[in-house]
């Protein structure tokens, strides 16, 4: 049986060098609290809670209060956190809200380092 359309263009638009599907990528990269949280799991020793980190990237955002970090913790469960896992760069546990960075999670790094830039 022939490949779908997806799966052929996800196979001929993978970068050899880090074998990760570039839809994946972009589709992460796409959300700017993605990419912090995806930063932070670059440098934290894991694992990390959502509320480490959603304190690490208010902190960061220079932005305190009660309220921005219930919201924070609240879009991190339900979008944010979800979607790295679906796309294979965490392990997310909602029960325990434990997150850490799968193997390989590291190769996304020259792809946060192009978005850095971009974002000066």
């Amino acid at each position: 049986m022939a490949e779908s359309n997806q799966q052929v263009s996800q196979k001929r638009f993978t970068n050899s060098a880090t074998d990760l599907p570039l839809d994946n990528v972009f589709e992460v990269l796409a959300d700017q609290r993605r990419r912090n949280l995806l930063r932070y799991l670059l440098e934290c020793d894991p694992p990390a809670t959502v509320t480490e980190m959603a304190d690490a990237l208010l902190a960061d955002a220079g932005t305190e209060g009660v309220e921005e970090r219930r919201n924070l913790r609240i879009s991190l469960h339900h979008v944010h956190l979800p979607k790295l896992d679906e796309t294979g760069f965490v392990d997310y546990d909602a029960e325990t809200n434990r997150v850490v960075g799968r193997n390989g999670i590291d190769q996304i790094a020259p792809y946060l380092d192009i978005t850095e830039t971009l974002e000066r």
